[in-house]
Parts: C-alpha cells; sequence; structure tokens
C-alpha cells in the first residue's frame, strides 16, 4: 500500500465568492485530516468550507462550514479523525469562502499519494 507524507497541501485567503482551496493532481488520491481557519480580520466574520468528491458543487449540499462566524483572533479546526476524509478523484475539490475578502486563512493539512 503507498503510503503519502502528511504535509500542508494548500494555504490561501478566503475571498467572498466560494472557489477551490485544493484539489489532488492529476493521477493521486488525497486525504484531507485537518482545515484550520484563522481570522486575521479585527472583527468577527462568518466563513464557508464545502468539499465536493467530484466536482465544484459548492452549496449547503456539500458544506461541512455554512456561514460560521469567526471572531478576530481565533482558530477553528476541523479535526477529520484517524483516516481523513478521501479525495480520490481528480475534480474533487475543497472549496473555502470568506465574508469578507483575506478576511480567514485556510490552511488544509492531508497527504496525496500517487
Amino acid at each position: 500500500m503507498a503510503v503519502g507524507t502528511l504535509r500542508i497541501l494548500a494555504q490561501v485567503r478566503g475571498q467572498s465568492t466560494i472557489a477551490s482551496a485544493y484539489s489532488p493532481a492529476a493521477g493521486a488520491r488525497a486525504r484531507i485530516f485537518t482545515i484550520l481557519v484563522a481570522n486575521t480580520s479585527g472583527s468577527s466574520i462568518d466563513f464557508q468550507i464545502c468539499i465536493d468528491d467530484d466536482g465544484t458543487t459548492y452549496t449547503a449540499a456539500t458544506a461541512i462550514a455554512w456561514n460560521v462566524p469567526l471572531n478576530d483572533g481565533e482558530i477553528k479546526t476541523f479535526d477529520l479523525g484517524d483516516r481523513g476524509i478521501p479525495l480520490n478523484e481528480a475534480a474533487g475539490n475543497i472549496a473555502v469562502m470568506s465574508a469578507t475578502n483575506d478576511a480567514h486563512t485556510f490552511t488544509i493539512i492531508g497527504e496525496e499519494i500517487q
């Protein structure tokens, strides 16, 4: 069994339109273990995170966080368990959104396996 190396797969600033922050490389599978959200804005701002394993549907149907408020200086940790969440399709995406541009930094930690 191939084993990947745990690493930061993506780190992005959220924008006011939800968009992909991470998609597996062609021919790779990924497991996502942790998503960190840090508010650097100076005030409480909502955020969203969606995971679509085979496309770009970013709605409440694919959300793991939908319009969640986060106060300035706070960090929200999404621990996705010892087995993580698989993204086995190159078309899969983790998308993020901040209600105010650049208010949050999203860090996605996991592994890619070729």
